[in-house]
C-alpha cells in the first residue's frame, strides 16, 4: 500500500512540475514572437529576441490556475518556439490568461496580478508606439 502511495505522489509531483514548465517561458531561442493590440487586435507586429527575453522576466513572476473563464478583448502575446506556440491575453481588468496549442483543448490558464498585468500592458504599448516612429 505503501509503495502505491509513493508512486502515485511522484506521478502528481512530476505532473505539476510539468504543467508549471508549460506556464513558464525561459529566455532561449525564440523562432517568433507577436503583440497584438487591444485597439487593434488584427494588428500584430513583429519583435526581436531582446524583447522576449526582457517580457519573459514578467512572464515568469506570474502564477497561473486552470479556469473556465475566457478572455475578452486584451493584448496579446503569441511566441513560438520548438513546435509550441504560447499565448497569452493581458485583459483591462488585470487577469493574464494562459494557453498554448500542445494542451489547447485544456482550456486557459489565469493569473490574477493587476500589478504585472499593466507592466506587461505598457511593454506591448511601448512596443507599438516604437513601431509608429
Amino acid at each position: 500500500m505503501g509503495y502505491k502511495r509513493k508512486g502515485l505522489c511522484a506521478l502528481v509531483c512530476t505532473m505539476l512540475l510539468v504543467g508549471c514548465v508549460s506556464k513558464s517561458i525561459k529566455a532561449e531561442k525564440i523562432e517568433n514572437m507577436e503583440f497584438s493590440h487591444i485597439q487593434d487586435l488584427h494588428k500584430t507586429i513583429e519583435v526581436d529576441q531582446s524583447c522576449y527575453e526582457e517580457i519573459s522576466t514578467i512572464i515568469n513572476d506570474l502564477d497561473f490556475v486552470d479556469t473556465e473563464q475566457t478572455p475578452g478583448d486584451a493584448h496579446g502575446i503569441y511566441i513560438s518556439m520548438k513546435n509550441v506556440i504560447h499565448t497569452y491575453y493581458v485583459c483591462e481588468d488585470g487577469t493574464v490568461y494562459y494557453r498554448n496549442n500542445q494542451n489547447a483543448k485544456h482550456g486557459y490558464q489565469e493569473a490574477k496580478d493587476k500589478k504585472l498585468a499593466s507592466k506587461l500592458s505598457k511593454f506591448i504599448d511601448k512596443q507599438f508606439e516604437q513601431t509608429k516612429k
